[in-house]
């Protein structure tokens, strides 16, 4: 009701806002929900404007999302060491910007591109977004593509007994095209199981020279080499800070 009264009396609705409308509720909300009925969210809200996460998402957005655009990159990049909160905020702020863009009827069809998955299959709100579009994809007119460095970062969010990695897990089995590059040995248990790799395949995985994967294209398998070009190079190189 708080968001609701916002944004009927602002063209621009922010977070401050909401909360002034939770701390002194309207006398229709006092009706429904009594005093103290927005007590537990307003203590909740007040970090995003006055505690650990102020000036992150509690002013007018700094960039607009076109939705028209040929591409959109959503840069977390000044995220890095953040905390916990202030990632899943910044998730959940893009995953709405993306919906609204993949739901377009008239949007055509689009590449979604998850860098960092394991972060991503970590917050469960972004986990439930990416599970429906895995699920929504044709009707969305959408491929989705999930990038990760290896499937044991999965043991980041949480044991074997854990319902959460059960559905990331869960994630990675509906994709009908798994690629995978060379893989530590140590690494190669979780992988077989989660990807379902034979033998055979997983010896492949571990000798792999740089550049060359194993594509697993629904019951089909095959080896495939990358060739870069030099203006590739310059755009997803990211060797030069270890030359000397």
């Amino acid at each position: 009701m708080a968001l609701m009264e916002t944004t009927a009396e602002n063209s621009t609705p922010t977070l401050p806002m909401v909360l002034d409308h939770l701390l002194s509720p309207s006398a229709e909300t006092l009706a429904l929900v009594g005093k103290d009925g927005g007590a537990s969210v307003s203590h909740s809200l007040r970090r995003t404007v006055s505690g650990d996460l102020e000036g992150m998402f509690d002013a007018p957005s700094t960039v607009a999302f076109d939705a028209d655009a040929p591409m959109m990159v959503m840069d977390t990049s000044a995220l890095i060491g953040a905390s916990e909160q202030a990632l899943s905020l910044a998730a959940a702020c893009s995953a709405t910007w993306l919906e609204a863009a993949v739901t377009n009827p008239d949007g055509g069809k689009r590449l979604v591109v998850y860098d960092e998955g394991w972060r991503m299959l970590a917050d469960p709100y972004m986990l439930a977004k990416m599970s429906e579009q895995w699920r929504l994809a044709r009707t969305y007119g959408i491929a989705n593509l999930l990038i990760m460095h290896k499937v044991a970062d999965l043991n980041e969010i949480g044991d074997s007994t854990s319902g959460h990695r059960q559905k990331a897990l869960g994630l990675l089995t509906e994709a009908d095209t798994r690629i995978i590059y060379r893989q530590k040995h140590d690494a190669m248990r979780l992988t077989k199981e989660a990807l379902g790799l034979t033998e055979a395949e997983c010896e492949h995985v571990e000798n792999l020279p740089k550049g060359v994967g194993l594509w697993k294209v629904g019951n089909r398998s095959f080896i495939v080499a990358n060739r870069v070009t030099t203006d590739e190079l310059d755009v997803f190189g990211t060797d030069d800070r270890m030359h000397l």
